[in-house]
């Protein structure tokens, strides 16, 4: 059973055998179970208080295969620390969004830097951290949210294209019967030459001639 359940069945059981009893040690133990539960929710929610995040600089787009980096900076405004924050960054970008604990120093800060490979095409969101802090015993849990989500297209890798040499139209001085032209510019106009095909003459000209 979890802990969360089990604590509480532990209380009442306490509690009912110290209204059965009256023994001053079982309502001592049940008084001090009680204020381990109270410092361990205001511990969560100390913990996570005063934190602020400042979100670097993302792109718009990426290739697959080519890499980026991502900043994230903890600043903690309070003079306590902050101990044991699990921070998680919500995305749904391929390879990222791995949860890792640390702590910040009062009055200071913390980067983050974490380069990110674009695994894969498509449009994605990142940008956005989680900051959760637990009380003791992982009783209670307090979670923030810093930072709008951000949108990536990530773009198939660009490939070479083979050189390719466009037809240049113009005069021909090519032998019968390799004319290509197909221009309706009349300054690209020869002479007829034996072997011509006739879909390749421009009548328009040939009947002012």
């Amino acid at each position: 059973m979890k802990v969360r359940v089990v604590v509480p069945i532990m209380l009442l059981l306490i509690l009912v055998l110290a209204l059965a009893t009256g023994f001053v040690l079982i309502w001592r133990l049940l008084f001090v179970l009680v204020a381990m539960l109270l410092v361990s929710y205001f511990w969560s929610v100390l913990h996570v208080h005063g934190i602020d995040v400042r979100v670097g600089q993302l792109p718009d787009w990426c290739q697959v295969g080519e890499s980026f980096d991502e900043e994230f900076v903890l600043v903690n405004k309070d003079r306590w620390p902050k101990v044991l924050l699990k921070v998680q960054e919500k995305t749904d970008l391929p390879g990222q969004g791995e949860p890792m604990f640390l702590s910040v120093p009062g009055a200071a800060s913390v980067s983050l830097r974490n380069k990110v490979l674009c695994r894969r095409r498509g449009s994605f969101e990142l940008g956005s951290l989680g900051v959760t802090a637990s009380g003791l015993f992982g009783l209670f849990s307090q979670q923030r949210h810093f930072g709008e989500p951000r949108g990536i297209m990530i773009y198939p890798t660009a490939q070479a294209l083979p050189h390719v040499e466009l037809l240049r139209v113009g005069n021909s001085t090519s032998g019968a019967g390799t004319s290509g032209e197909f221009s309706p510019n009349a300054s690209t106009i020869r002479e007829y030459q034996a072997g011509d095909s006739r879909r390749h003459v421009h009548w328009q000209s040939t009947v002012r001639t």
